[in-house]
């Protein structure tokens, strides 16, 4: 995520580049709507995601007046790793907004492009890479493990609210500073004997 600024607030050591103003004219460029050669229709962006072992695909469609485009004739071209070549269909899901699903059976990276019925060019492309990623794979926990920690360190499994702050019959031993308590009373003895010197009540 890029959050700076074009001045020299946050961008202070970016303005002596020689290639600022070409970095935000690019990056405006970027990320304005583009439209078909044809200029009939804006570009429509296309969004992946995996869900479940599959890839799921999604658009969104709109004229150049920002209208959505209902009823519109498409389909969605999938390469899989292996570079074999398939077609999926995809189904409007709400006001030009369009969806697909595709099974992701191997590894390695997939490529999906949208096309409309009748155009040689693809409306959008984009490509998603699946890996192993064992380590971010979503598992249940191991209950049979859990229960056996909580047996042999002398705890609960799954312990109920009033289970965690119930204290029970264990007690902690604790440390408490008594140099306060003795300061305070050792001046208190101090003032008192100054005052006893200077009032002088046992002298005749």
């Amino acid at each position: 995520m890029f959050t700076s600024d074009v001045k020299d607030r946050w961008a202070r050591n970016w303005l002596a580049w020689n290639g600022y103003g070409k970095f935000w004219t690019q990056l405006v460029r970027e990320i304005m709507r583009r439209d078909d050669p044809d200029g009939t229709a804006a570009r429509p962006a296309l969004r992946v995601r995996r869900e479940r072992g599959q890839a799921i695909v999604e658009t969104e469609l709109v004229d150049d007046e920002g209208a959505f485009r209902d009823l519109a004739s498409l389909s969605l071209e999938v390469v899989d790793p292996q570079g074999r070549a398939s077609t999926a269909a995809v189904t409007q899901v709400g006001p030009g907004a369009y969806r697909a699903a595709v099974p992701l059976a191997a590894r390695g990276g997939w490529t999906f492009r949208l096309r409309s019925d009748g155009e040689a060019e693809p409306l959008a492309e984009r490509q998603l890479v699946v890996d192993d990623g064992g380590e971010q794979r979503l598992r249940p926990p191991d209950v049979a493990l859990l229960e056996a920690i909580a047996r042999d360190t002398g705890g609960a499994f799954d312990p109920t609210p009033a289970e965690i702050f119930d204290v029970g019959a264990a007690r902690a031993p604790t440390a408490t500073a008594l140099w306060p308590l003795l300061s305070a009373l050792a001046a208190l003895v101090w003032l008192g004997d100054l005052a006893l010197r200077r009032v002088r009540l046992f002298e005749t």
